[in-house]
């Protein structure tokens, strides 16, 4: 059995070879190069190029070393009919969580404004207090990742909603769903987190008109995809001072260029994309069980269904 690796930094590639193989995969490894042409039967990627699979033959699936296919899908030279293996979690889902409760406190509890003090040696408590139902929450995305979120800021206290494609039920969650169902999430959210996956029915989803039906003085944690965000959008919401604030990790161009106005906007802040960091070993582990149960004759879990895009 052969297996392909790539990733942007061979460092990593080489390491994820011989974590694999401590799995007990036997195997042998290649690493892709550029203008390399090679036989395997499998790829373990991550931001592979677009010529990538132009040059990669009688691959039977992809795994792919995170959560959001979106790039991967997106690859005009992706057979039609290969299988694309995502990631159940490999702990994504509780480091999102963590990123996220951290950012609902600096909303909430107004952290930022005690640093400024600090700075000034200043002993002030000057923020109101936070009552929970003052902060309703709406989770964007209820799959396995906002289902551990929404579990998370429902067991603090916060009334929390949630919107997906299609219904789906929680106890002590309100749920919403479809397009008649956005609206009323909308209008029930002060805090919007978005864990969307990145599809062409949610790409620029939180354009000007979603984002005036949020409550008054509302802010945005996105950790799904830049293009879930129409820009200026986002920056005539906050400059109207209709939303406080966005707390951002994710942007349609990565590394964010310099001269993007969100770097210099006081009411943003911004991280470079390390919400959900992929616990390597643990990702290798979960690629090893579904080799070896596709070698056994067992189905192989975790496909993508190509027509919803996760």
């Amino acid at each position: 059995m052969k297996i392909v690796f790539f990733y942007p930094n061979p460092d990593k590639a080489h390491q994820w070879a011989a974590q694999l193989k401590a799995e007990g995969v036997e195997f042998e490894a290649i690493f892709w190069q550029p203008d390399q042409t090679v036989s395997a039967d499998y790829a373990i990627v991550w931001l592979p190029p677009e010529e990538f699979f132009t040059s990669v033959q009688d691959l039977q699936a992809v795994f792919n070393m995170g959560a959001g296919v979106d790039a991967l899908l997106n690859n005009k030279y992706l057979p039609a009919d290969l299988p694309v293996v995502r990631l159940d979690d490999a702990e994504m889902g509780l480091k999102m969580t963590e990123y996220v409760v951290h950012a609902i406190a600096q909303i909430t509890r107004r952290l930022d404004q005690y640093t400024a003090l600090q700075q000034q040696k200043v002993w002030s408590g000057t923020a109101d207090y936070p009552y929970f139902e003052k902060w309703p929450v709406g989770i964007m995305g209820f799959g396995r990742v906002g289902q551990q979120i929404a579990d998370v800021v429902h067991a603090l206290g916060y009334p929390v909603h949630t919107w997906s494609r299609t219904a789906k039920t929680a106890e002590g969650i309100t749920c919403h769903h479809g397009q008649t169902g956005l609206k009323e999430f909308l209008r029930s959210t002060k805090i919007l987190i978005n864990v969307l996956p990145l599809t062409p029915d949610t790409t620029n989803i939180l354009n000007a008109e979603n984002l005036a039906q949020l409550q008054p003085g509302s802010s945005l944690i996105n950790i799904g995809r830049g293009h879930h965000v129409v820009d200026n959008d986002l920056l005539q919401a906050l400059d109207s001072q209709h939303m406080a604030g966005a707390i951002l990790d994710v942007f349609r161009t990565e590394p964010l260029p310099s001269e993007h106005p969100f770097w210099s906007h006081p009411a943003i802040r911004i991280t470079p994309h390390i919400s959900g960091p992929t616990h390597a070993a643990k990702a290798i582990q979960q690629i090893a069980q579904r080799i070896h149960a596709q070698q056994a004759g067992l189905p192989l879990e975790g496909v993508i269904d190509r027509q919803t895009g996760y």
